[in-house]
């Protein structure tokens, strides 16, 4: 159920999630998407914001089905029959053409396309939970094969979207003359199936209101919609909840790959995002962002370190700095938020005294460019 509520919430605590650069209101209002049991997604200053409230995280993290080697085998399994059967649907719709198919037929195809994309957002978060499960008994080979299921994730949500936007909403775009992005992205799940079924379109002042500032609330099923206002006054409530000092002069998060090193920090969060300065990368600098992605390994080879916000031990950044040997901390929460490009910052991702590795590492500003 979508509702659209008139009460902020109450937010008790927050906890740090993930950021999402592009995300449509449909996806996040869709009732059979899961994002645990009490969170909250806020677009703000372009970048989609995602948070646990009030403990949630820990609930989620409890109930991880990667805690118990059992789970994980179990795990494999449904993720490879998924991958399989998610394969066979991407080639069967690839033999259609959009523009034959009945209001009927697309709206159909948008619910099945939808509808994988759920599956596929609810075994990849799994491997995300990781980050706060405490899975310490995990085998090499077990890190190993989990982290290849995400890299074949990636691939296929990016093929199963394609099929989303690429053939389905364009072809509404065309018989409605509404724009994909960033009209359709402003659509709640029911009114992107009211205008598949029915044709009926979402007015341009509603559309104006939503496109600086929205915010969706899940506790199960329920999405409780805010925008303009409603949605500013909840990111200060959530910031206020998070407590961020942006003075402190240290960060902590998980070791993927031990060693110590300093440097001078480069935030980058994409290759399109030309003010991040991507391709102007240097050898030797300490790469910093959300969390890394396949287009940016080439930077990875360079960088002195990784420091991410995001993550686990199955993390594309775990997995690349295992590979590479590079110090590299994971799961900070903050780094992007808190370091800035030409930082001088010390990566400790060391041993302690005894020669063991340690779980949290940490990451201290030694000199702040101004």
């Amino acid at each position: 159920m979508i509702t659209k509520n008139r009460n902020l919430p109450k937010i008790y605590s927050a906890e740090f999630w993930a950021r999402e650069v592009s995300m449509p209101l449909f996806w996040m209002t869709d009732p059979k998407k899961s994002y645990g049991t009490d969170s909250i997604i806020i677009f703000h200053g372009g970048i989609f914001h995602f948070y646990y409230l009030n403990g949630s995280e820990k609930v989620r993290a409890e109930d991880s089905i990667l805690k118990t080697k059992r789970g994980r085998s179990e795990y494999i399994k449904r993720a490879n029959t998924f991958l399989v059967r998610s394969e066979l649907f991407v080639k069967n719709f690839g033999k259609g053409k959009a523009k034959n198919f009945t209001k009927e037929e697309l709206s159909e195809n948008f619910k099945e396309a939808l509808g994988y994309l759920h599956d596929y957002g609810d075994l990849y978060r799994h491997t995300e939970e990781a980050a706060s499960t405490n899975v310490i008994d995990i085998t090499a080979k077990e890190a190993e094969e989990i982290g290849q299921i995400r890299f074949r994730f990636r691939k296929k949500g990016f093929e199963l979207f394609s099929i989303l936007v690429g053939k389905v909403l364009r072809e509404v775009s065309r018989r409605h003359k509404i724009s994909i992005k960033p009209d359709m992205f402003l659509y709640t799940y029911d009114e992107i199936v009211s205008l598949l079924s029915k044709d009926k379109v979402v007015g341009k002042d509603i559309l104006d209101s939503r496109r600086n500032a929205l915010a969706v609330r899940r506790r199960g099923s329920k999405a409780d919609a805010y925008f303009g206002k409603q949605a500013q006054d909840i990111w200060k409530l959530v910031q206020d909840k998070l407590k961020k000092d942006t003075n402190t002069k240290e960060l902590k998060g998980m070791i993927a790959y031990a060693g110590k090193v300093a440097g001078r920090v480069h935030v980058v969060f994409e290759r399109r995002d030309k003010e991040a300065g991507f391709y102007k990368f240097k050898d030797g600098e300490i790469l910093v962002t959300d969390m890394t992605k396949p287009d940016m390994i080439s930077l990875c080879k360079k960088a002195a370190a990784i420091i991410t916000d995001e993550g686990g031990i199955l993390s594309h950044a775990a997995i690349i700095a295992r590979e590479l040997k590079k110090p590299c901390i994971i799961g900070t929460k903050e780094a992007t938020q808190i370091l800035k490009d030409g930082d001088m910052v010390e990566v400790d991702a060391s041993f302690d005294e005894e020669g063991r590795r340690i779980d949290n590492g940490t990451v201290r500003l030694i000199e702040s460019k101004q």
